[in-house]
């Protein structure tokens, strides 16, 4: 097909919605009590849909996309996200390297690519080109603690995990190590042997050597698959702190927009696996480079969250090894909010996409209940 067989797209939607988790959750010494979300639908002139979504974490991406993004995206057929998207890039120069508007572009390739999808019917898996027949590897965030400190139901969490067939569960970062060690002890004992690996989520908290050597003495027995971003990554591209202080995998990436971040620390061996978070991180456009450069330096990738999303990657040739999904209880993730449907997990796995596009199943109208703002961005590009 020609780029003149594509529809072109003529408005595109953006909303920002907050939503209340079931209740609040401890993570890196913080307590986080809801989830704020951008969400973007792009309609084309034959009437064709695309849509993504994701955390923005209180940043006005939003913003970034009504002013900046969205007017560059007007006018555009769907037919080739990726050269729209660099395209794009391009022109807006160094803006683009701005954070927000970085998730803004990002945003608006995963949904370029839904509508291309859409448009032709097949899975976006596809159109990035087929993989090779292999399954990722799941895992499961169960271990994030709530703030009353009650840790019944991340047992009742892992049980389920481990009766779905996944055998990685991931915990984030108590201030108090030993306490930490205790509460896996307590929800995980199969993280003792080879029934369950687990993944320390650090979310950057650490400063020093000797504060990653304490946690990795309270690990110490534990079946560790990865210990997570546990420096900031400025930190990490001037000195190889996560070796000296942990004798285990280190992976690198979630919440990154600057691409040149993940390839620094790749190059330079501070990190074992490279994180991605189409996002942030460029789209699928940004996502399937970032995966390339890792795999031609035979890094494994693991994906932050979205599975609805990151599976079009891990069963298209750019290959993604791990998927990372939530529970499906919401505790900590309000996307069962606002999506219709969930991944097909079989087996410990998730099965390769059949629905044409990305098969989000977004819930528009519990999207506009929620909004904090709904804004559309229509007509003739303008801003060049």
């Amino acid at each position: 097909m020609t780029s003149s067989d594509f529809p072109a797209i003529e408005r595109i939607d953006v909303a920002e919605a907050r939503f209340a988790l079931i209740e609040p959750v401890t993570m890196g010494g913080r307590t986080v009590t809801d989830r704020d979300y951008t969400f973007v639908r792009i309609i084309t002139d034959s009437g064709t849909h695309g849509c993504s979504y994701g955390i923005t974490r209180l940043l006005p991406v939003a913003s970034a996309i009504e002013r900046i993004v969205a007017p560059q995206y007007l006018d555009e057929d769907i037919g080739a996200p990726a050269d729209t998207y660099h395209r794009v890039s391009g022109k807006l120069g160094i803006l683009s390297d701005d954070s927000c508007v970085r998730r803004g572009l990002s945003l608006l390739d995963i949904a370029m690519w839904d509508a291309c999808g859409s448009h032709v019917g097949r899975p976006v898996s596809e159109l990035i080109g087929p993989g090779d027949g292999s399954s990722p590897t799941l895992m499961s965030v169960d271990g994030y603690l709530p703030a009353t400190g009650e840790t019944a139901h991340i047992r009742r969490s892992v049980e389920s995990t481990l009766e779905a067939g996944i055998r990685t569960v991931k915990f984030a970062y108590l201030d108090d190590p030993d306490a930490m060690r205790r509460m896996i002890d307590d929800v995980a004992p199969e993280a003792r042997d080879a029934d369950l690996s687990v993944v320390v989520d650090m979310i950057w908290t650490l400063r020093s050597v000797d504060a990653g050597r304490a946690v990795s003495r309270s690990l110490d027995g534990l079946n560790v698959e990865w210990i997570e971003d546990p420096y900031p990554g400025q930190m990490l591209r001037d000195g190889d702190l996560a070796h000296e202080a942990f004798d285990t995998t280190i992976a690198f990436g979630d919440e990154a927009t600057d691409p040149c971040v993940l390839r620094d620390l790749a190059t330079l061996g501070r990190t074992d696996i490279v994180r991605v978070d189409a996002t942030t991180i460029g789209g699928l456009t940004g996502a399937a480079a970032v995966i390339r450069q890792a795999h031609d330096r035979s890094y494994p990738v693991g994906c932050h969250i979205y599975p609805e999303i990151h599976q079009h990657l891990a069963h298209s040739a750019a290959g993604a090894e791990y998927v990372e999904i939530f529970p499906a209880d919401g505790r900590f993730d309000a996307a069962d909010r606002f999506r219709t449907t969930t991944v097909d997990i079989s087996a410990g796995t998730i099965a390769p996409p059949a629905e044409p596009g990305l098969g989000l199943g977004l819930d528009w109208d519990a999207i506009a209940r929620a909004s904090t703002s709904f804004h559309t961005v229509e007509g003739s590009r303008h801003g060049d």
